[in-house]
């Protein structure tokens, strides 16, 4: 290109230089710069867009020098004239050709661009194909592939090349490849941008004559070529795997749904539009249709509707599900049930709906009601049972235990109540106690069978309690093992049967002594009537005394002997008015010097309305002097006595304290044992207690003994205001 411009650069300067050579050796009449019109028209194609005007610039120039320089005219007006007209039609030429030249320039910038954008959309065009993520296809009018992208090759198999200038029917299945010339040729006639074959399943056919579901759209694109298609391609294999599968879920869902033993119904716009069998069976429907088409609020009681609109509420406004509660629905006839209702919001192609899942729970609740009052039964019966009831684990700490047991504890602690669950005996009883229970529970653990056995406690008075406790093993349905136990107290028993064997030995006594005091008495009122007679006959000092001696033993053989006989043969009660005030001053009377010689205060709660009793007066004297002499004896260094007489309900109390010695527990359990003595041998004979009680109880009365060594003993005797009276 630019040896070209050289030359042609070359020749316009020989040219231009050529004419001014000419035109000077020509006369000034000839229009010889005309000429200038050559290296003009040489240079238009120059690429300087401002030669031609420098060129005609320099061209006059020359034309007014060779004006100049060349030989005079003979006309020198015809000269100028020449001159003047070569000059304008130079000027007049250059700037045709300017002109022209721009126009041109102009006309081609113009088409340069318009090939430059068509190459630039092109390329766009081609990269949007390229990139397109379905597979496109440009089809001219004969229906012939001219463009594919590589999504195309992809799904199809083919290279590119492979495909171009081909019949589209070839990435059509050959069954509906004659089919799909005749829709072809159609859409030609009248395209527009449509879905192809709209509610049809459609297929491709690879390479390897393989088929698969596509979905194609159609564009006709107007190009310069003429008519185009633009055709979109997708694979919707896996779209129709996903559809199947979810058609087949929807299936099992509905199968799911119809054969569920609970109730299932869906609530859309505040209407039920569907309900399974079970649900048409919970609301007492035979069919669908009756159930169908109601609000759900007409379904429930009343009492629920608050609670029903609130939860929802809260679905519709984006909460998931609702927890499961328990209401009640109204079935048709009108009748109620208890159900466990929960629900769900969910969306599908008609929009939000909410799935309700209802359960029958009536005959539950009646078992719940019924399992709930058996075991109201059973803990009222275990509360009210006299016995203690428990289970414990194999740590030994509580799980159960009732009230009784609870009460037993309270008292036992001294508080008001306690809290047991987890506890071990350690923290109610002392270690000792608390040891014997975990031996005796952990032996029953051990041997895996039940146990009887003996139990002591010591309660917070510092009595002893004795218990009878059934202990036995226990598995709940977990495997868990524990240790299960009744125990009941039989201190009342153990006393009544020591009491029955004491009586048993007192009747034994009791005809022992009716046997001794008549082989013996007869003997010693011998030996008495001998020895009175004998000192009245001596004067013998010595012998006196010795006298005086065997008569002070006869005489305390015969009232032992008189005790035992009272003891055995007492006599008929001979039963009077008797007013326990006049019979308390009475038996004081008797003590008044023994009391102020062992310096004993005398305190008196006697009531003032105290009734009369009816009883033997001589008897209760009786009992007066003995617990009395007892008193004595214990406070033989001073103290108080105190007695106390009072009504309680139809019974009267005689109450005698002292604050002596006291008993310890050994000695105070055998109180009433006959012979049971802790005098000196000669001051007591172990009877004044046992003819106590048995005149008390002889009289329809109770005697007990509280006694704690270094505080004294206090006697209480409850006796009846008319043994002889029945009650009622």
């Amino acid at each position: 290109m630019k040896p070209r411009l050289a030359l042609q650069t070359g020749a316009v300067i020989v040219l231009t230089g050529t004419v001014f050579a000419l035109d000077l050796i020509t006369p000034q009449a000839w229009a010889v710069p005309i000429l200038y019109l050559l290296p003009l028209f040489l240079s238009y194609d120059l690429p300087r867009s401002r030669l031609l005007f420098e060129l005609c610039l320099l061209t006059t120039l020359l034309s007014a020098a060779g004006y100049v320089l060349s030989p005079p005219a003979l006309d020198p007006r015809a000269a100028q004239f020449n001159r003047i007209m070569a000059i304008s039609v130079l000027w007049g030429a250059t700037i045709v050709m300017q002109s022209r030249r721009r126009a041109v320039a102009l006309a081609t910038a113009e088409t340069e661009r318009r090939k430059r954008e068509t190459e630039r959309a092109a390329e766009q065009f081609r990269l949007l194909v390229e990139s397109a993520p379905s597979g496109l296809l440009l089809v001219d009018q004969s229906g012939r592939i001219t463009l594919v992208n590589q999504v195309v090759e992809r799904l199809f198999g083919y290279e590119r090349a492979e495909l171009i200038g081909q019949p589209v029917e070839v990435l059509v299945p050959e069954p509906v490849r004659s089919e799909h010339v005749v829709e072809r040729e159609q859409f030609m006639r009248d395209p527009s941008a449509r879905r192809m074959g709209e509610g049809r399943d459609l297929h491709g056919r690879r390479k390897d004559g393989s088929v698969f579901p596509v979905e194609i759209g159609l564009n006709p694109i107007q190009m310069s070529e003429g008519l185009r298609v633009l055709a979109f391609v997708v694979d919707i294999t896996e779209r129709k795997q996903a559809e199947l599968l979810l058609r087949q879920r929807e299936e099992q869902y509905r199968r799911l749904v119809e054969v569920s033993p609970v109730a299932i119904l869906i609530n859309r716009g505040d209407r039920v539009v569907f309900i399974n069998d079970q649900g048409v069976k919970l609301f007492g429907a035979h069919r669908p249709d009756q159930i169908i088409g109601k609000s759900p609020l007409d379904l429930f009681h009343p009492d629920d509707h608050a609670s029903i609109r609130e939860r929802i509420h809260r679905l519709v406004e984006g909460l998931r599900t609702i927890p499961l509660v328990e209401e009640r629905i109204i079935r048709l006839d009108g009748s109620i049930a208890d159900v466990e209702v929960t629900a769900a919001r969910f969306v599908d192609h008609e929009g939000m709906a909410i799935q309700v899942v209802l359960r029958d729970i009536t005959d539950r609740k009646r078992a719940e009601e019924a399992l709930r009052a058996s075991e109201e039964r059973f803990k009222a019966f275990m509360d009210h049972s006299p016995a203690m009831a428990y289970m414990k684990d194999e740590q030994g700490r509580y799980v159960y235990m009732n009230e009784p047991l609870e009460r037993l504890l309270c008292n036992q602690t001294g508080r008001e109540s306690v809290d047991w669950e987890g506890k071990t005996d350690e923290a109610f009883w002392p270690a000792e106690t608390a040891r014997q229970f975990r031996a005796n529970d952990w032996e029953v653990l051990s041997a895996n069978k039940p146990m009887t056995r003996m139990e002591q406690t010591t309660d917070s008075r510092g009595a002893t309690q004795h218990w009878l406790s059934f202990k036995f093993p226990l598995v709940d349905p977990q495997g868990t093992r524990f240790l299960a136990g009744v125990s009941v107290n039989v201190t009342e028993e153990k006393r009544l049967e020591a009491q029955l064997r004491r009586t048993e030995r007192v009747a034994e006594l009791g005809t022992l002594a009716s046997g001794m005091a008549h082989e013996i008495g007869t003997p010693m009122n011998v030996i008495l009537g001998r020895a009175e007679y004998l000192l009245q006959k001596t004067s013998d000092e010595s012998m006196k005394k010795g006298l005086s001696t065997i008569i002070t033993q006869v005489e305390r053989i015969t009232r032992v002997m008189n005790q035992l006989l009272a003891f055995a043969r007492r006599k008929p009660r001979e039963h009077c008015p008797v007013d326990l005030k006049v019979l308390i001053e009475d038996g004081l009377e008797m003590f008044h010097e023994r009391l102020s010689r062992h310096h004993i205060a005398v305190e008196r709660a006697v009531e003032e309305a105290l009734p009369t009793i009816v009883a033997d007066r001589d008897q209760l004297m009786q009992v007066m002097i003995n617990l009395i002499v007892n008193s004595l004896h214990a406070m033989d260094q001073g103290g108080t006595l105190r007695l106390v007489a009072a009504r309680t309900g139809d019974r009267v109390l005689l109450e005698i304290a002292d604050t002596g010695q006291g008993m310890p527990p050994d000695v105070l359990a055998k109180a009433f044992d006959p012979f049971f003595t802790t005098k000196e041998f000669g001051k007591g004979t172990g009877l004044g207690l046992t003819v106590v009680k048995g005149i008390v109880e002889e009289h329809g009365g109770t005697i007990s003994v509280d006694s704690r060594v270094g505080e004294g003993t206090t006697v209480s005797i409850l006796l009846p205001l008319d043994p002889d009276r029945k009650p009622g």
